[in-house]
């Protein structure tokens, strides 16, 4: 605290011979302190649209160079073509990559980072990464092990994928600085709190290790331990500090330590609490309701999948027994000759609306099966357009809607159910997650309960047209 006439912020004193003149000063200066506590809000959310704006663009962009890349691999190639295109989707994958961790960088630091909190299997996380680590370490001539507790449980709730998205961020700095040797991945409980787990999971390798200078910075933004680390193995610089946030996030923390010449050791601890039964992943879902591919079908609907480690790996045919008449609402032109073509290799038949009027236009007129549904379209968006779906009454209510985004924010689970969508796929568009997917709703319909009239977004009105009006009978 100031004395009395010493200045107590900015040049305002407080006089004792002056109370009323001390008292105004004090609020005038925090009138100014308010303005630039608003200002500085105002450019955090400007600065935040203008990521997520331009994120979603770029996102949009890349999944079209994925997925055409894809078609084009599977496609007839020589040997000089592959590698040419092969080139370009990985290139594109570490794009991907660099962009996601740009994004998830700006939500840590806003504070806007949710997490997808739900009940997993810890054994299948665990063998579905340890397959990912294998292939990884395969490729540069490396061996894996893995270690488990004894006394680990394995049904939890948490959020899987983020968990994952720590894991794979290890292993890829330890493939990485590793030239020979072994990366090992260990998972153990350190602990136990009411309900709940404290587990540490831990990535070693044998790579070239670092000194303790380089340690105390490791898991700051943009720092990479040694400074030509960047120049000599790449990376943004971001992956550990947002490492250690989610971690921080789930209750946990990290941590390393190592020998240079001898290698290293990264870990993360989380708190988990315990469920009865951990049921099957949403991903999982859709194993048992996918059509077997039928072999009359040939060759020429083969289709694209991405392997775990984001690398293009050739499918067999992608062709469903029970086809589908899809509603595909894009209105960009690139995404739209994607889709299609995906749709059309799936053996599915489908019509194009290019805007949100179009669409339920075409709803009122023609049976659909399934709708997909790009969220970020002209006059009337996908959230507006499936709420008057939604309003039509009949079997037209029903159609299960397939929203698909390049908006991270859109993604958000709660944003697209209280849009009384189904499911929601971002973009880069997966070919065999959007094969499963539609196979899944086409044989099961809609899995979410129907949301009340009152409950749904409001639609702005159209001069030219009564959305909710006519009788007109499906066709």
């Amino acid at each position: 605290m100031s004395d009395w006439g010493e200045p107590f912020a900015d040049g305002v004193k407080l006089d004792p011979k002056n109370l009323e003149g001390s008292l105004k000063a004090l609020e005038e200066y925090m009138v100014g302190l308010r303005i630039e506590r608003s200002s500085a809000q105002t450019a955090l959310r400007a600065h935040s649209e203008f990521v997520t704006m331009i994120a979603h663009e770029v996102r949009t962009s890349l999944g079209a160079i994925f997925a055409f890349s894809d078609l084009l691999l599977s496609s007839e190639l020589n040997e000089e073509q592959y590698d040419y295109a092969y080139n370009l989707r990985s290139t594109s994958d570490g794009l991907l990559h660099l962009l996601d961790e740009v994004l998830d960088h700006t939500k840590l630091t806003e504070g806007r980072m949710e997490l997808s909190v739900k009940p997993f299997n810890l054994n299948e996380l665990v063998t579905s990464f340890a397959i990912t680590l294998d292939a990884r370490c395969a490729a540069k001539g490396l061996t894996s092990t893995i270690h488990l507790g004894a006394d680990l449980p394995t049904a939890f709730e948490g959020d899987s994928m983020r968990l994952r998205q720590i894991l794979v961020n290890f292993a890829d700095n330890a493939v990485r600085f590793t030239e020979e040797g072994t990366i090992a991945l260990g998972v153990e409980r350190i602990g136990s709190l009411p309900g709940a787990v404290r587990i540490r999971f831990s990535i070693s390798d044998t790579g070239a290790g670092f000194d303790e200078e380089a340690r105390e910075r490791m898991f700051r933004p943009y720092e990479q331990g040694e400074q030509p680390s960047a120049e000599v193995y790449g990376g943004s610089g971001l992956g550990l500090s947002i490492c250690a946030k989610l971690a921080e996030l789930m209750g946990g923390e990290v941590g390393c330590e190592s020998t240079p010449g001898e290698g290293s050791r990264f870990w993360f601890e989380v708190v988990l609490d315990r469920v009865a039964e951990a049921p099957q992943d949403d991903d999982d879902l859709f194993a048992d309701t996918t059509p077997a591919a039928d072999p009359a079908d040939g060759a020429g609907a083969d289709a694209m999948v991405t392997a775990g480690a984001g690398s293009p790996v050739k499918q067999g045919p992608l062709r469903t027994a029970r086809p589908a008449h899809v509603l595909l609402v894009e209105d960009n032109k690139v995404d739209q000759m994607l889709v299609a073509t995906y749709l059309k290799k799936f053996g599915h038949t489908y019509a194009l609306a290019q805007n949100g009027y179009e669409a339920i236009d075409m709803v009122k007129a023609t049976r659909f099966d399934l709708i997909l549904m790009d969220l970020q379209l002209p006059e009337l968006d996908g959230f507006q357009t499936t709420a008057a779906i939604r309003r039509l009454g009949g079997p037209r209510a029903d159609i299960p809607v397939i929203a698909i985004t390049a908006n991270m924010l859109h993604a958000r689970r709660k944003t697209w159910q209280d849009a009384e969508m189904d499911v929601c796929i971002t973009k880069p568009i997966d070919a065999l997650h959007l094969f499963k997917t539609i196979a899944h709703y086409r044989d099961n319909g809609r899995d979410l309960p129907k949301l009340p009239p009152d409950l749904l977004p409001p639609l702005p009105a159209r001069e030219d047209d009564e959305l909710f009006e006519g009788e007109q009978e499906l066709v």
